[in-house]
């Protein structure tokens, strides 16, 4: 073959380059950076379901008189009406956060949920620096920002309360 001629269709095949496009998509669709990607939504938001409908599925009688001391003490402290958040946690107040990351979310600023055989407060940033309040307490155990309860029966309820107020005035000066 020459150098520059065009090839004869009638010899054979054409080379891939000059073969005619059978489809050619008019848009192209670039690939989307994960970081724009719809982010899911949070599970814990404050929803319109009623508190006093929520405590009222509580099976165990108990728990359910413990959950209302809670809330007395939880409104007493935040000076907030409680709310449901999601379909279990009873919360109060809220506050606003956003993460180095770049996420960002509001969450309650103090809360509880009655679960199967414990009581789970929420009392967020920690307890650790509250070992004089939880020595008095009576029996529990603690997650990172959570205090376990099986029962409000044999625990100092001022100490409980004293463990809210820090809680929600670490919260309340961390994000004003």
């Amino acid at each position: 073959k020459a150098v520059g001629k065009p090839p004869d269709p009638a010899a054979g095949r054409l080379p891939f380059s000059m073969r005619p496009t059978i489809f050619t998509p008019s848009v192209r669709y670039p690939p989307t950076p994960t970081s724009a990607m719809a982010k899911p939504a949070p599970k814990t938001v404050r929803t319109k379901k009623s508190v006093t409908e929520f405590i009222a599925t509580v099976k165990d009688p108990r728990q359910r008189r413990d959950a209302q001391t809670i809330i007395a003490i939880m409104r007493k402290v935040t000076g907030e009406r409680a709310a449901m958040w999601g379909p279990s946690i009873v919360g109060f107040g809220s506050y606003h956060y956003v993460y180095a990351t770049g996420h960002e979310g509001d969450s309650p600023l103090t809360g509880f949920a009655p679960r199967k055989g414990t009581l789970t407060l929420y009392l967020m940033l920690g307890l650790a620096t509250e070992k004089d309040l939880l020595a008095k307490l009576g029996k529990h155990s603690t997650g990172k920002g959570c205090l376990y309860l099986k029962t409000l029966e044999g625990v100092n309820l001022k100490a409980l309360e004293e463990l809210v107020r820090r809680g929600v005035r670490r919260l309340r000066a961390l994000y004003p």
